[in-house]
């Protein structure tokens, strides 16, 4: 299967921004209050997108994969320096997130998407990513093990929708990982 992943253009911020909220809606249900899975709006990510991907500065980036069998935008990543957070080291890079639809789950579409973001963040100078996932968002972490990311020990909380939730960060060495260009 030849999975192709490239960089975002703005072309694609109307794909990006379904696929950003039917993910969340289908991924965190019964995670996040489902009033505020709900309430979010495709029409109002995709202008967020629309507006936002020609403005990215240059220590952030957005990449797409594409669907092997038609071609289709069917999921994203989003990546860049580190937001330090007091327990990050800065200069180290993160994955801030990833996405696909869920039509694509389980179809050997994300690993090639998170390598991508791993070696991005690699060839910017990075020796480390990390990233931050729900405690409970099983299938995500899951995934991220399977790709050779370990929770390293920090936790924050967040709040969606009046409802607090937990994450646990995870970590990759990306100088053990060879480039795959």
């Amino acid at each position: 299967m030849n999975v192709v992943v490239r960089r975002a253009e703005v072309s694609d911020a109307d794909a990006i921004g379904s696929i950003h909220v039917r993910a969340w809606q289908y991924g965190y249900r019964g995670q996040m209050p489902d009033d505020f899975l709900d309430g979010l709006s495709v029409e109002d990510r995709q202008a967020s997108w629309r507006e936002g991907l020609p403005e990215l500065p240059a220590d952030r980036r957005v990449l797409v994969v594409e669907d092997p069998v038609d071609g289709h935008v069917c999921g994203f990543s989003t990546l860049g320096v580190v937001r330090f957070d007091g327990t990050s080291t800065p200069g180290e890079g993160e994955v801030w997130a990833i996405n696909l639809e869920p039509e694509a789950w389980g179809r050997g579409i994300g690993a090639p998407l998170l390598h991508a973001a791993a070696d991005e963040l690699r060839r910017w100078g990075r020796d480390v990513a990390v990233l931050w996932v729900l405690d409970t968002n099983a299938r995500a972490r899951r995934f991220y093990e399977r790709e050779g990311w370990t929770p390293d020990g920090g936790v924050k909380d967040d709040e969606f929708g009046g409802q607090v939730v937990h994450e646990v960060r995870y970590r990759r060495v990306l100088s053990a990982a060879p480039a795959r260009d």
